[in-house]
């Protein structure tokens, strides 16, 4: 075997290094690329913080609420009961069956020879009769209510309205909170604190807003722009409007308002 020339050898050997060199940094490159990873650590949710202490009567009066919307719940499933009651019966009662019977028509004979007639030289004139006083509808009922001494609490809303429903709800339960403590000779122990006065009464009116000319002059200057609106009525007049979804606390502020006003 003839021996390899000294530069031929040289350049073998450098062509292996190179080789080598290339062969580790692809198997350094793998290994870095299936090693590598990116963990997430957990977000941990930081609890709610619990507020502070509630003013005084605050709680009470929170459960006498809550009792209250009981009963505004109790009495109208009592309600759609007794409506499904008297569907269920006028549905079951028979239908009356009614036979017509064609009437005869009887003409009576027209005389040929008509009487002529004479000419009336005065004319009667019915006497003038005084226009009555029209009374809307609705104002003659809130009218008897301020009267008693009561503050009326209209509430003009939309039945299909999400916030309109929650003063709906808030309205009646304001109402059965009045009704409760009606008949108290003093102020309930947790309304102090809240300086409320739920042993006075007070009246709700109920209307959507094609319904507010049925109330005539009480709502004739009151500009009514959207749905919910509460109007609060003193006997003097007054009007004390709140829009918006107002608490049954702010309703019940409004209407003390009124009552000193």
């Amino acid at each position: 075997m003839a021996q390899i020339s000294r530069p031929f050898q040289i350049a073998f050997v450098a062509v292996a290094l190179l080789a080598a060199v290339w062969l580790l940094g692809i198997r350094g490159h793998t290994a870095t690329t299936s090693g590598s990873g990116s963990s997430v650590a957990p977000t941990a949710t930081a609890p709610a913080q619990s507020s502070g202490p509630s003013a005084p009567g605050v709680d009470g009066l929170t459960r006498a609420v809550n009792k209250a919307r009981g009963a505004v719940a109790t009495s109208q499933q009592n309600a759609k009961a007794l409506e499904q009651k008297s569907a269920q019966a006028s549905s079951t009662a028979a239908p009356s069956s009614s036979t017509s019977v064609p009437a005869k028509s009887t003409t009576a004979p027209v005389s040929k020879a008509a009487a002529p007639s004479t000419p009336s030289s005065t004319k009667s004139v019915a006497p003038a009769v005084a226009p009555k006083k029209v009374v809307a509808s609705r104002q003659a009922s809130v009218e008897a209510e301020l009267k008693s001494g009561k503050v009326v609490v209209l509430l003009v809303w939309n039945p299909r309205g999400t916030e309109d429903a929650i003063v709906h709800e808030n309205v009646l339960s304001l109402a059965a909170l009045h009704r409760r403590y009606a008949h108290s000779r003093t102020a309930p122990k947790h309304s102090k604190g809240l300086h409320v006065e739920l042993e006075q009464p007070i009246a709700v009116q109920l209307a959507t807003p094609g319904q507010v000319a049925s109330f005539g002059s009480l709502t004739r200057d009151v500009q009514i722009f959207s749905t919910p609106t509460t109007l609060v009525i003193n006997p003097a007049g007054k009007v004390i409007t709140l829009t918006g979804t107002p608490g049954i606390l702010s309703i019940e502020q409004a209407t003390d308002e009124a009552r000193h006003s």
